[in-house]
């Protein structure tokens, strides 16, 4: 009798640890050889870059509520570890995706963005995200500092 009430112990206590073993293992595992087993593009950096510009228009939103958003690149700088899609931009009119849709932003008013580049390289899109109103510097001519 009591070999099995130690049987039974024995038993669950495998049952809980077990598990954590194992998801244990498989981390140690992925560090131990410096990459990860999963797909390739969970470790690709997004190209994106931070402009600050001056807000031209809103068209939207899509069936799927995405805002089209046009804006003419003042300053562009580099974001630490990624490739800026924007810097050779400046001074030209861009038009990206957002879903950050604002009323307040009026046309002519001076905004700052992080704008990357998403999608395949044959149709990929610039996306906008963390709008803010923005002032521009005294060396707006700068593309990066």
């Amino acid at each position: 009798m009591i070999l099995k009430k130690r049987y039974y112990l024995f038993l669950m206590i495998m049952m809980v640890f077990l598990p954590c073993l194992v998801i244990g293992f498989q981390g140690c595992g992925e560090q131990s050889h410096g990459h990860s087993h999963g797909d390739s593009a969970e470790t690709k950096v997004t190209p994106e870059g931070q402009v600050v510009g001056r807000f031209v228009e809103f068209r939207g939103p899509s069936p799927s509520g995405l805002y089209e958003m046009d804006i003419e690149i003042v300053e562009s700088h580099d974001i630490q570890g990624a490739v800026n899609p924007t810097k050779d931009k400046v001074g030209k009119k861009i038009t990206v995706f957002t879903m950050e849709y604002s009323e307040a932003i009026l046309p002519g008013e001076v905004i700052t963005a992080h704008v990357g580049l998403y999608g395949e390289e044959d149709e990929a899109i610039l996306f906008a995200r963390n709008l803010h109103p923005a002032v521009l510097s005294n060396n707006s001519d700068s593309s990066d500092r």
